[in-house]
């Protein structure tokens, strides 16, 4: 009986051993919207499970999807907390130039406070059906728990989460928006979609709607 024992022990440790070690992975995915080229990346931490919960993050003017995972800190809290991160592409100004960030700066759009310049006969930026066909796309190969969908934006990626929840609430658990102006609530939700709204008290206020609107509960309108 001990040497049976001595026998299962060595067999599993050695199966322990050379059994290969899941690392974390951060993976650009090619992904083409509207004709234009929107690679996106996705970050998968070591220990995961079956269905994780998602996080989008979406930077600010001049941003880039490289850019936007180097700089928020998400990667560490995703291998920290185990879930997905995917940090999406946004456009150029003039979509047919590469970025440059004084002439042609990247942004998403929001209410248009900006607006791209299209190549002859180019589609337009359709920021809005990228991102939730690129959200799709990662339910679909994740196998995402889609009680678990959220997205966080800073400045112009802020504005779009926020127009991206009011239009797809069904597919989106909660927002954070960070440093730029709420948008126009929507006249009505499939679902409440919580927000956590985030805004300096030197920041400049845009308008009205946003000096007095109760930010708490701007995504929380029921169903009517």
């Amino acid at each position: 009986m001990i040497l049976r024992s001595s026998i299962v022990f060595s067999l599993t440790t050695l199966m322990l051993a050379v059994a290969p070690q899941v690392a974390a992975q951060t993976e650009v995915r090619p992904f083409i919207h509207n004709g234009y080229s929107r690679p996106y990346i996705i970050h998968r931490p070591a220990h995961l499970s079956a269905h994780p919960a998602v996080v989008l993050m979406l930077g600010g003017i001049r941003s880039t999807a490289k850019s936007t995972s180097e700089e928020f800190n998400w990667i560490s809290e995703a291998d920290r907390n185990g879930f997905l991160v995917v940090f999406p592409e946004p456009v150029t100004t003039q979509t047919d130039q590469p970025m440059d960030r004084q002439n042609n700066v990247t942004f998403w759009e929001m209410k248009g406070s900006r607006t791209h310049r299209l190549a002859p006969g180019a589609l337009p930026v359709d920021d809005d059906g990228y991102l939730i066909s690129l959200l799709h796309e990662v339910l679909r190969r994740d196998h995402v728990d889609r009680k678990r969908v959220f997205l966080a934006g800073f400045s112009s990626g802020s504005g779009a989460v926020q127009l991206l929840a009011s239009r797809h609430s069904r597919d989106i658990s909660g927002i954070v928006a960070v440093a730029t102006p709420l948008m126009d609530p929507p006249p009505k939700l499939a679902r409440p979609v919580p927000i956590l709204f985030i805004h300096g008290d030197n920041d400049e206020q845009f308008s009205g709607f946003e000096v007095n609107t109760s930010t708490a509960a701007i995504f929380r309108r029921q169903k009517r």
